[in-house]
């Protein structure tokens, strides 16, 4: 791995070293944004089975017909952009996926009134979910991650155990997450700080150490 200043440049983009951004897609954020909105607005629209059947319909409707959608949104508002995106429209495509599995989400929380709130928990720590998994699978920052042990090369077992024991350590992670934001932020600093104290003494020391020394060799040359 050849290291280059230009690698850091492309930090925020896809290529052969790593993909991470804040949000994949601003789009996903504004869209979760706004159904959050609604949900707090009007939460007893989302105890119906009008909210998940509306999802679903719409996720299915731009999985098949995500395309046809962004040409009539190009000829209603003539913006080029909707024209385009026809030739990548993966992220357009996956939102109809979101969709989905959104609906059935809600229908799970219909059917299941007492849900572990070790779920509704993870369900609030996706963020950290989704950097920690980038930062494990695929290295980000420092390019070294399970993917560079072999990408698309494991056979189905190896697989699927990497993935039960993936899921488990997220699971864990999220269970024990409030004592190790407590250890980063007050028990880290907290030792960062008296070593950084000890090393300034340690040095404020070396310093006058030198400078007597180099003061008496001085000294001794005049004479």
């Amino acid at each position: 791995m050849v290291w280059s200043a230009d690698r850091f440049t492309k930090l925020p983009h896809q290529g052969s070293w790593l993909h991470f951004i804040l949000f994949p897609w601003i789009g996903y954020s504004l869209f979760g944004a706004v159904v959050g909105w609604h949900m707090h607005k009007q939460p007893n629209f989302y105890h119906t089975h009008w909210a998940p059947l509306l999802f679903l319909v719409l996720g299915v409707w731009i999985h098949y017909s995500v395309n046809d959608i962004l040409n009539g949104l190009y000829r209603l508002t003539t913006i080029d952009h909707f024209r385009m995106a026809t030739y990548n429209n993966a992220s357009f495509w996956r939102l109809g996926h979101i969709l989905i599995v959104f609906s059935i989400f809600i229908w799970i929380t219909k059917l299941f009134k007492n849900i572990n709130p070790l779920i509704l928990k993870i369900g609030g720590e996706t963020l950290v979910i989704y950097s920690v998994h980038y930062v494990l699978l695929y290295g980000t920052w420092f390019g070294i991650g399970v993917r560079s042990l072999g990408s698309h090369t494991w056979s189905p077992w190896p697989t699927a155990i990497g993935a039960i024991v993936f899921l488990a350590f997220f699971a864990f992670l999220i269970y024990r997450i409030e004592e190790i934001r407590y250890i980063l932020y007050h028990i880290v600093p907290h030792y960062a700080g008296l070593y950084y104290r000890f090393l300034r003494i340690k040095l404020r020391r070396f310093y006058i150490d030198k400078r007597e020394q180099l003061a008496a060799m001085f000294a001794g040359k005049v004479r």
